[in-house]
């Protein structure tokens, strides 16, 4: 019995046990998409009356489909105006109207993107949209999973059903947000890392970039390793993208784009972003300072996490060790706690350092790593039932599930500090190989 199998049937108990909790998970996983039927029935989906101005909540697929259509009119040159965006959504949403501007912030490339999709009718797109992000999330989670840790079919698809079946998941396919995307890209990145796949590695953390604050900090490792033709072919994707975007959009959106996203994140006179429906570190220091105060000590945070996590990967010597997949959990754990903007869909991010750090290691451990190690994974086990349990609490408190899933984030990086600290300390001095 290899140690994979010992230490999940310590927390399984058998294999029956382990067949039981993945029935369970994909049970749960099928009654979300029975819950996104039912909206759709209801013909509450791609927007929602709610009680509080302004009464209308609009999804991000709707949104990205209204910028597709955006992108492929003779107006594609007002892409980032606000009314202009506000009338294409307003087309969609008809005969509901949003009494407030919706402003989509994503980079442009990303609505070049959804132009095929508006080919399609909006139920139709939204349907092809969630089936292939998902199908890409599980084939990314499986190439680590079997690949890299070498687990077994049972535990891989057990870990995929576990991570499909949680809350944030579930919310990130009710939405049409682009998060499991992300994660099957940076999947393939860290993947592409260990076995030196320069190009695939390069594209998909391009690719990734459609969410730019996780794609700096999953950065850092190509980095410090000096893998000059990853990133140079990362460079090149993402030239590309912004050419063909600048191509389709007009190159004045391109580069007024960076400042128009600083401006529109301050913007209360814009909806669709609250910075307190967050999970990271800046909506707590907004929620008990205020949003400038937060915004800045926010940014600050993550400059100095992007620095503390580049002296971490220079200790870092080979990338098939176990040192590297503990620091790369510990990287995308920490990009949910200190980037800017992390959404509670963005938790999914977190499938990546289960597969990674799963089985922890030897029996002979000190008494305080194994409490390390199994905090780590109890936490990550327990997340698909604990997030259901938060989310349908939140009627009592609408900012109830949002705070303790953010203190569930913070405590999640410290165990998982922790827990990276003990592998260090047992792994023998590496030499790195030369660029």
């Amino acid at each position: 019995m290899n140690q994979e199998q010992k230490f999940l049937g310590k927390i399984c108990g058998s294999r029956s046990a382990r067949w039981l909790a993945t029935l369970l998970f994909c049970s749960l996983t099928v009654c979300g998409w029975l819950a996104l039927y039912e909206l759709n029935r209801q013909e509450s989906l791609f927007s929602k009356l709610g009680e509080h101005p302004p009464h209308l909540f609009i999804d991000d697929f709707t949104q990205f489909y209204a910028m597709g259509q955006l992108v492929g009119s003779d107006r594609r040159d007002k892409l980032y105006d606000p009314r202009t965006q506000d009338e294409f959504l307003n087309r969609i949403l008809s005969p509901r109207h949003t009494t407030k501007i919706f402003f989509a912030q994503n980079v442009p490339w990303l609505f070049c993107v959804m132009v095929p999709f508006t080919a399609f009718p909006l139920a139709t797109a939204y349907l092809f949209w969630n089936v292939l992000q998902v199908l890409c999330a599980a084939l990314g989670l499986a190439l680590i999973c079997r690949d890299v840790r070498k687990m077994t079919t049972l535990s891989t698809a057990l870990l995929i059903a576990g991570a499909t079946a949680c809350q944030p998941a579930w919310l990130n396919f009710e939405r049409g947000n682009t998060a499991w995307f992300v994660v099957a890209f940076l999947c393939i990145y860290t993947w592409a890392l260990i076995r030196q796949r320069d190009l695939p590695g390069g594209i998909a953390l391009a690719l990734s970039a459609q969410k730019p604050q996780y794609a700096i900090l999953a950065a850092i490792p190509a980095l410090t390793f000096r893998r000059w033709r990853l990133i140079g072919y990362a460079a090149g994707t993402e030239l590309i993208l912004w050419l063909m975007a600048g191509f389709q959009v007009g190159f004045p959106n391109i580069l007024g784009y960076p400042s128009m996203l600083l401006q529109a994140d301050a913007n209360t006179n814009y909806d669709g972003h609250d910075p307190l429906q967050h999970v990271n570190l800046r909506a707590f220091l907004i929620a008990h300072l205020s949003h400038s105060v937060g915004m800045t000590a926010g940014v600050v945070i993550f400059v100095v996490g992007v620095v503390a996590l580049g002296l971490l990967w220079l200790r870092v010597g080979k990338v098939d060790g176990e040192l590297f997949r503990w620091t790369m959990a510990l990287t995308l754990t920490s990009a949910v706690v200190i980037s800017p903007h992390a959404c509670v869909y963005d938790i999914t991010l977190l499938s990546i350092p289960a597969a990674l750090t799963l089985v922890p290691g030897s029996d002979q451990e000190p008494a305080v790593a194994r409490v390390c190690f199994w905090l780590w994974t109890a936490l990550l086990a327990s997340f698909p039932l604990t997030s259901w349990g938060l989310y349908l609490m939140e009627n009592l408190d609408s900012r109830f599930q949002h705070e303790p899933l953010a203190m569930i984030n913070a405590g999640l990086l410290v165990v998982c500090l922790a827990a990276y600290y003990f592998v260090s300390k047992r792994s023998p001095a590496e030499e790195r190989p030369a660029a």
